[in-house]
C-alpha cells in the first residue's frame, strides 16, 4: 500500500513499484489507508509523513491498534522532514524504515520486495497450518 495526499506522488510511486509485479493499493489520505487496513492485510505500507488532517505518524499509530496493522511494516517517505528527530520519532513508532526524497528507486524497490517476500512466506506457512489443522480435525 502507498499512502500520499498528492496524486502525482502516488502515480510516481506506482511506477517505481510496478516492476516488482505485485499489487499496489493507493490511498489518498490517512483515513482511506486506515479503511483499507481494516478490510485486508498488506505486505508493507509506504507512508507519506506530511499529510493534511492526519499525518503519517498518526496513521501509523492507528494502524498499530488494528488487527491487520499491528505488524504491518511501515516505510515512511518524506521530502520535507529531513531532521533526525523525525526519523527517531518514526522508528519509535515502529517504522521499518524512514526514507527522504529524493530517494534511490532501486533501494525502495529492494526494501518493498523484501517485505512482500516475507509476507508471502508467512501466508504460505499460515495456509499450511490451516490445512494441517483441517486434516487433523477431519481425521478425528
Amino acid at each position: 500500500m502507498i499512502v500520499d495526499d498528492t496524486p502525482a506522488n502516488l502515480i510516481a510511486l506506482e511506477a517505481v513499484l510496478k516492476p516488482l509485479g505485485t499489487r499496489v493499493v493507493s490511498a489518498v489520505s490517512g483515513q482511506v489507508a486506515i479503511e483499507s487496513v481494516e478490510r485486508e492485510s498488506f505486505a508493507v505500507a509506504v507512508l507519506d509523513v506530511q499529510m493534511p488532517g492526519m499525518d503519517g505518524f498518526q496513521v501509523a499509530e492507528r494502524f498499530r491498534r488494528m488487527e491487520n496493522g499491528r505488524e504491518l511494516p511501515i516505510i515512511f517517505l518524506t521530502a520535507i522532514q529531513r531532521d533526525e528527530a523525525f526519523a527517531k520519532r518514526a522508528y519509535a513508532g515502529g517504522a521499518a524504515d524512514f526514507i527522504t526524497k529524493p530517494f534511490d528507486v532501486d533501494i525502495l524497490r529492494a526494501r518493498v520486495r523484501a517485505f512482500v517476500d516475507l509476507f508471502e512466506r508467512r501466508e504460505q506457512v499460515r495456509m499450511a497450518q490451516v490445512a494441517l489443522r483441517t486434516r487433523e480435525r477431519d481425521d478425528a
